[in-house]
């Protein structure tokens, strides 16, 4: 998330609690230290009271979980990091969370590799049918004219 905080004030609070310091604040920054960047309390509990604030929250805690996983894989070797991840064999050690993510893109990922594979296949086939069809009319048309003009 690159949504800065004064935005964030400025559409969910109409503005209460914008602070000239925070206008380059972003949002997960805040988040992770809120009291920081607005030290009024009531403002900072109107703040978290919202559903905005709390989906927000949700987000960019498992958005900023996320990417300590990749950097620990990434520690750990596995580079190339989908076609690692399918053979990877600490994936007991990831956050539940992180590794059904890690495993919905694979799985979606190879699911479109295949259909791709699938359609290419099809191209293929049509484009060598078409070459033998046009080759056979070719023959044949071919050989009944020249009957043709031999009988005139």
């Amino acid at each position: 998330m690159d949504m800065k905080l004064n935005d964030f004030l400025m559409m969910e609070l109409e503005g209460r609690g914008i602070l000239r310091d925070n206008q380059n604040v972003l949002l997960r920054v805040f988040i992770s230290d809120p009291t920081s960047h607005i030290r009024d309390a009531g403002v900072l509990g109107e703040i978290r009271a919202t559903g905005a604030y709390l989906r927000m929250e949700g987000t960019v805690r498992e958005e900023m979980g996320l990417e300590e996983v990749v950097r620990r894989l990434h520690d750990e070797g596995v580079v190339d990091f989908l076609e690692q991840w399918r053979d990877y064999e600490g994936k007991d050690t990831v956050t539940p969370l992180a590794r059904r993510k890690l495993n919905r893109v694979l799985t979606q990922l190879l699911r479109e590799e295949h259909r791709e594979a699938e359609e290419r296949a099809v191209r293929e086939e049509h484009v060598g049918f078409t070459l033998t069809t046009t080759i056979r009319d070719v023959l044949f048309r071919g050989r009944v004219r020249v009957k043709d003009m031999k009988a005139e």
